[in-house]
């Protein structure tokens, strides 16, 4: 008699970095690893994004599912303060320079493409010169 074998379901999780590819017009200043896993479902998966901008402070993380063409947010990472959009969900480092990016518990919707990237806000503000007007 033959025995069942127990099937597993694999995820394959691919990371691509806005950051990288942004990044090689700015003389690649920006790694991110690795860039495909394969993981089984209720496993963890970890990113890891690096990036030598300055003035870059925060980590964006995206993901993009195999039926959709747009990004959803997953979460940043600003300074080394967290934002998470799901608890099963983790963020660690610092988003001037490295950060990871943790998801727990696997499910099938997980098989998806994530990407990293870099971002700063810059504020361009007014003239300090300018003299208000009298008041009348």
């Amino acid at each position: 008699m033959m025995q069942a074998m127990p099937i597993t379901k694999f995820l394959i999780l691919k990371i691509i970095s806005l950051l990288s590819l942004t990044a090689k017009t700015l003389s690649n200043k920006a790694v991110q690893t690795p860039r495909e896993l394969i993981k089984t479902v209720d496993d963890t998966a970890v990113f890891y994004c690096e990036h030598t901008m300055s003035g870059y402070d925060r980590m964006l993380w995206y993901m993009q599912s195999n039926s959709e063409t747009q990004l959803k947010y997953l979460g940043n990472l600003f300074y080394g303060n967290p934002t998470p959009e799901e608890q099963r969900f983790r963020l660690d480092g610092d988003g001037r320079s490295k950060g990871s990016f943790s998801i727990h518990n696997l499910t099938a919707n997980d098989s998806s493409v994530y990407f990293c990237a870099a971002y700063a806000q810059f504020h361009i503000c007014c003239d300090h010169n300018t003299k208000t007007p009298p008041h009348t």
